[in-house]
């Protein structure tokens, strides 16, 4: 349902945590890095919808895209 979905989304992502999500990014290798950004991209999507803030969403998906247009 709808609704476990949004249990089950990153916090991180839900709070609009950018130093977590850079400290888990920075943790990863490449390729769960690649992972973690976009499965992070939807956690933000499912949070803008929850109601996150505008300007942290948007900090939070210049991040993950930056991972996600970094990836060969």
């Amino acid at each position: 349902s709808r609704n476990r979905t949004r249990t089950l989304e990153t916090r991180p992502a839900r709070r609009g945590d950018v130093s977590t999500i850079r400290a888990h990014l920075d943790a990863l290798s490449h390729g769960d890095r690649l992972l973690y950004a976009i499965l992070g991209l939807e956690a933000v999507r499912l949070a803008r919808e929850a109601g996150l803030d505008g300007e942290k969403a948007d900090e939070v998906e210049r991040v993950l895209r930056g991972v996600v247009g970094a990836s060969p």
